[in-house]
């Protein structure tokens, strides 16, 4: 009957243990003392951690598993007399197991107690966990660490018009996360952005999902993402001179005192220049420098004031592209339908950046492309290659009488030419499977 009663004794101390250590223990100096981690010694002779933090706040969500583990195998242990450590929150480990000895059995008498506390860490070998509903005892490695927290990430700014791939794919590719055993690992993102419109300015919530790594789990049912905020925003365009303009110069006549500005025009645009004008009001082409054109400024006026503020007008001289489409060789017989490049054709103005696309195809000639009302200038040419096949040649000129197209080189050059002349392009593909 004492046995039973001692063993009733030390189960009811636990539960009193356990609900006392969610709320503190009061020790001598009015500080609450919680009970962080138990160590004890098993049948096997192995010293066993369990976390006993752990075990109450899993309690108190409704896991009682752990709990009752601890009570089951530290109640052993207390009951052969066998050695039981405390360690409390703020580091410090009691033999319990010597306080039981001593018939004592509450912290508060001896929290303070020399006899009681350990100095120096208490070493183990084996740790308490539960493991698919079932209390085991392992090695600690065995045990898979616990998600504890997720790196937060910064947003990003992106201008009006970025599509939204593009907008994923400049928000961070990773994150990191930290376990319980403050290992960092890091983790690749897999981005959604929620409502994203590239033509509507303002801030989109960009959401960052993640999968755990292997051994480490998420009991606390963390939500794996990291959010961001994507902002759209319109950049300000700073004023700058046309792109026709070479420089401007401010001048002072000593003799009127009057101030001009003097607008020099590039070399390449001086023949297609028609007029040059100020806050709408025209220059004066200088009669032996046509390069030049002059107009009275306010007094005090800098270069840096003009920018924004002068047009030019120029003569747009057109001519004509026309773009054969080949496989080896060009013969008819090897025409590829220029639908094959499935809209991605064009030509770039070396000059002035803008893309040309829009043209037709003859209704008896697919292979071909004519492209008309393209101003003259010198053009890079850009396309994507069907899905199987390479690039063999792309040549421009005249009919039969092309060089090798390159775009530093020697890129397209459209001229004006009369009616029905074109010219030419002509791209010649091949099979990846022949090489």
């Amino acid at each position: 009957m004492k046995k039973l009663f001692t063993k009733k004794t030390i189960s009811l101390i636990m539960v009193i243990l356990v609900m006392i250590s969610t709320i503190g223990f009061a020790n001598a100096g009015g500080n609450d003392v919680v009970i962080k981690s138990i160590i004890f010694q098993d049948e096997n002779n192995n010293m066993v951690y369990v976390d006993y933090a752990e075990a109450i706040e899993q309690s108190l969500e409704g896991d009682k598993a752990l709990y009752d583990a601890i009570v089951h195998y530290v109640g052993i242990a207390e009951e052969k007399g066998r050695l039981v450590y405390l360690e409390t929150e703020a580091g410090v480990y009691l033999d319990y197991g010597k306080a039981l000895t001593d018939n004592l059995s509450r912290l508060a008498d001896i929290i303070d107690v020399e006899k009681y506390i350990v100095r120096g860490e208490i070493k183990y070998t084996h740790e308490l966990w539960i493991d698919d509903g079932k209390p085991v005892i392992t090695d600690p490695e065995a045990k898979p660490a616990q998600l504890v927290s997720i790196t937060e990430v910064d947003g990003i700014e992106v201008e009006i018009g970025t599509t939204e791939e593009t907008a994923k794919s400049m928000l961070p590719s990773s994150t990191t996360i930290l376990d319980s055993r403050d290992r960092t690992h890091t983790v690749a993102l897999d981005w959604a952005i929620e409502n994203y419109d590239k033509d509507v300015i303002g801030n989109y919530n960009a959401i960052g999902r993640f999968e755990l790594p292997r051994g480490v789990v998420n009991k606390k049912g963390i939500d794996l993402k990291v959010e961001a905020i994507v902002k759209v925003f319109e950049p300000v365009v700073e004023p700058e001179f046309p792109v026709e303009v070479e420089s401007v110069f401010i001048i002072k006549s000593e003799i009127t005192e009057n101030t001009y500005a003097n607008i020099n025009i590039k070399e390449e645009y001086v023949s297609i220049v028609e007029e040059v004008k100020v806050d709408g009001k025209l220059a004066n082409q200088i009669e032996d420098n046509s390069a030049q054109w002059r107009i009275k400024v306010e007094e005090e006026t800098t270069a840096e004031d003009l920018k924004g503020r002068i047009s030019v007008s120029t003569i747009v001289k057109e001519g004509k592209v026309q773009v054969g489409l080949y496989k080896n060789y060009r013969i008819a017989g090897n025409g590829i339908n220029f639908g094959e490049l499935k809209g991605s054709f064009y030509i770039k103005n070396k000059i002035t950046g803008k893309e040309y696309k829009e043209g037709t195809s003859p209704w008896n000639s697919k292979y071909l492309y004519q492209m008309k009302d393209i101003p003259i200038g010198e053009y890079t040419i850009h396309f994507d290659v069907p899905e199987g096949m390479d690039i063999l040649k792309v040549q421009i000129g005249n009919s039969y009488d092309e060089t090798d197209y390159d775009a530093e080189t020697n890129p397209l050059v459209v001229k004006e030419t009369g009616k029905g002349i074109y010219d030419n392009v002509i791209i010649l593909l091949k099979d990846k499977a022949l090489e």
